[in-house]
């Protein structure tokens, strides 16, 4: 954790002395997310979750990403669980081009917050489970700019691993969905043994100042 946040502060440091004079370089929005999960909890294979990022421009074709989103409902057929989740990803874009509609890379760092709450024979003999998970995450995506906001999707693996296998994923491994999309990825994959325990959807609004 600390060496990834190390990573995110020197790429701020580096990008920094143009922030003075870009215009609109700091942006903020709301964004909705569809998440594919592990089976650990309840009613939780695909969720729908609502949030927002912060976006900091650092050059032309570079960005810095912070992420916030958050997730409640009620599970079983007394509906008398609940499950909250609230994940938080750290992410560097790199932009393919400076046009209107731009592609991008994405990669960084997200920490993982779920909880079980489970009533009790009373009100106070409730319990609640929690699951903290940190993992690396990356993906592709694009962005469509027009002035002061963009609109932008992308799609990521999270909780990343590498030299293992993909007996534990959520699915298919990372190059069979990027392989036709990127050059170059499977060979990357295979010789990095990557593989995923989930993956999400964004589709997001951001305003720039």
């Amino acid at each position: 954790m600390k060496r990834s946040i190390g990573l995110l502060s020197l790429c701020w440091c580096l990008g920094a002395p143009g922030l003075a004079h870009a215009q609109g370089a700091f942006g903020i929005g709301p964004r909705v997310t569809f998440q594919r999960v592990d089976d650990t909890i309840p009613d939780a294979s695909a969720l729908r979750i609502f949030g927002g990022q912060l976006k900091i421009k650092m050059t032309p074709r570079t960005a810095i990403e912070v992420s916030a989103d958050y997730e409640s409902h009620l599970v079983d057929e007394d509906l008398d669980q609940r499950v909250k989740t609230m994940p938080i990803q750290a992410s560097l874009l790199m932009y393919l081009t400076k046009s209107a509609f731009a592609p991008y890379l994405l990669g960084g760092v997200g920490w993982y917050q779920k909880s079980i709450t489970e009533p009790g024979p009373t009100t106070l003999s409730t319990t609640t489970t929690s699951i903290r998970e940190m993992g690396y995450h990356a993906g592709l995506g694009a962005e469509i700019r027009a002035g002061h906001f963009a609109i932008h999707g992308d799609y990521r693996y999270t909780k990343l691993r590498f030299g293992g296998d993909d007996d534990d994923t959520d699915g298919s491994s990372v190059a069979e969905t990027l392989v036709s999309l990127v050059p170059g990825v499977g060979t990357i994959q295979d010789s990095l043994k990557a593989s995923h325990q989930g993956s999400m959807w964004n589709w997001g609004l951001t305003f720039f100042f």
